[in-house]
């Protein structure tokens, strides 16, 4: 059995498995060491989780898609309600603060293989409180965004600059999402043209350089860098809304902001320094944008290669943005993890004149009371 076999199964018994990086100062020397914590007995056929957590975590978290540009996690408090005394020497010898964690979940129905990460991020200053251990999450992109500098010259495939970055950076083919990275080869076929002297982070760099294609990252849930282009709901992967799946509340509203202007550069003489370059625009007054891809500046810049990508890539924007969009905010109750980001919903509200496919571009999960609230776009 797989694990989304597994997970959608109501009756079954469900095993946390909590990996916490801690560490301490020992002779002048900074000694780390992995501690293993479990809701029941565990061997994984390396280390064996102790069975000090008491049920199931408690947390919630965001995650916002804001359509082209970094996906925003955020994670809320992770508390665990810890075996009598079991924890205390821990908590006194070692320090958590900034320090590496991963919950997995699984059950006894599925193989250790099958187990899914659930939540991969740094923890903050803890609190421990009458066996209550509780602590903020921080996920993997705090480090990756504020404090790595990409620094040199790219001429190259956008998906094959952005996997050079990101190994230069430290971010290894195991925290990659290497299918969607092959995916985003498919969609995106172009050649750009891209330098950074290193005084940028990269994030800027990588929003300077994907913004303008449409193109969106960010790690997920699990931790994995994922990249994409967005695109409409995808009618072929609509997620099924059954009775493990109940609409709560919703609401729905069109957001007019400012006219629409794109523009993209184009390199027409590669041999010069600074390679020459010449630019090709939309511009509309009688076409508003509508949220949440306002933009103040407007303008989007990119040096693609070649005038046909950068015309390609203007006509695609034109066509999927030019139009009039509408944003539903909804709370769904539904098991934890079966929805996540640019999955497809169907929605049917007659009443609200609402009956049409929809992509989630944010959710904002709360684990313990079995509840979701997304953004969904059009």
């Amino acid at each position: 059995m797989t694990f989304d076999e597994w997970i959608k199964q109501y009756q079954t018994k469900k095993i946390y498995l909590f990996k916490l990086n801690v560490a301490r100062k020992v002779g002048g020397e900074i000694e780390t060491k992995d501690i293993y914590l479990a809701t029941e007995p565990y061997f994984d056929g390396a280390n064996f989780y102790e069975p000090l957590v008491c049920g199931m975590p408690y947390f919630s978290r965001s995650i916002q898609e804001v359509v082209y540009g970094i996906s925003q996690v955020s994670f809320g408090s992770l508390c665990l309600i810890t075996a009598e005394n079991k924890l205390d020497d821990m908590l006194a010898d070692y320090n958590f603060n900034g320090r590496d964690i991963e919950v997995k979940l699984g059950g006894e129905e599925i193989p250790y293989s099958e187990f899914k990460v659930i939540l991969a991020g740094k923890m903050g200053a803890i609190r421990y409180d009458d066996q209550k251990l509780t602590m903020p999450i921080e996920d993997k992109q705090v480090v990756f965004l504020r404090k790595m500098t990409p620094a040199g010259v790219y001429n190259d495939y956008v998906a094959d600059v952005v996997h050079t970055v990101l190994n230069n950076i430290g971010i290894d083919d195991t925290q990659i999402d290497l299918d969607a990275l092959n995916q985003f080869d498919t969609d995106c076929p172009y050649v750009v043209y891209i330098s950074t002297d290193g005084n940028e982070n990269v994030r800027k760099f990588f929003d300077r350089l994907l913004t303008p294609m449409l193109v969106w990252y960010g790690f997920n849930r699990e931790g994995l860098f994922q990249i994409g282009i967005f695109k409409e709901p995808d009618q072929t992967a609509v997620m099924e809304f059954k009775d493990d799946i109940e609409i709560l509340s919703f609401s729905a509203a069109v957001f007019k902001k400012h006219y629409w202007k794109i523009k993209l550069s184009y390199i027409t003489d590669i041999t010069t320094d600074p390679p020459t370059r010449d630019t090709i625009s939309h511009e509309d007054n009688t076409i508003k944008d509508v949220y949440p891809l306002a933009m103040e500046s407007g303008v989007k810049e990119s040096y693609l290669t070649a005038l046909a990508d950068a015309q390609e890539t203007l006509d695609r924007w034109w066509d999927m943005l030019s139009v009039q969009r509408q944003i539903i905010k909804a709370k769904f109750k539904v098991q934890p993890l079966r929805l996540n980001l640019n999955d497809t919903v169907y929605l049917s509200r007659p009443r609200f004149n609402i009956d049409d496919y929809y992509r989630i571009i944010s959710l904002r999960e709360n684990y313990d009371r079995n509840e979701v609230e997304v953004e969904l776009f059009k």
